[in-house]
């Protein structure tokens, strides 16, 4: 699923309204259709993609786990993986570990060499999250 952003958040953009205008469709999206959703933040140094990425991860685990995602309903187990791409350099921010990012024919981008943290349930998601 695409869902572009028509421009930038500012200094006024609350955590909820980022989340609620970016985050929850891709949640939305993955609980629909067992699907894929990647999440890109990018800006200067210093103007809280880290704090922003948090916020909104702590709310895409509330919201995943809060309706129905759980051990025993379609597998109850969510595969992810968190990367920093910065200039050429692609990053595991799971293990610290270089890996390899790659545009597919069909658009799609591929990961290579990142850890897949399977996770059950909101306090593993969380916890692989905090790394």
């Amino acid at each position: 699923v695409c869902t572009p952003s028509g421009g930038a958040f500012g200094e006024t953009a609350t955590p909820n309204s980022i989340y609620d205008a970016v985050g929850a469709p891709l949640v939305r999206h993955v609980m629909a259709l067992a699907g894929r959703a990647t999440l890109f933040m990018y800006g200067q140094t210093g103007s809280g993609k880290t704090f922003t990425m948090e916020q909104i991860f702590q709310r895409a685990s509330a919201h995943i786990y809060s309706h129905g995602i759980s051990s025993g309903e379609r597998g109850g187990c969510l595969h992810v993986q968190c990367i920093e791409a910065m200039g050429r350099r692609c990053v595991d921010l799971l293990t610290g570990v270089d890996c390899s990012l790659h545009q597919l024919g069909s658009g799609a981008l591929r990961v290579y060499g990142a850890e897949r943290a399977h996770v059950r349930d909101e306090a593993q998601l969380r916890a692989v999250l905090r790394r």
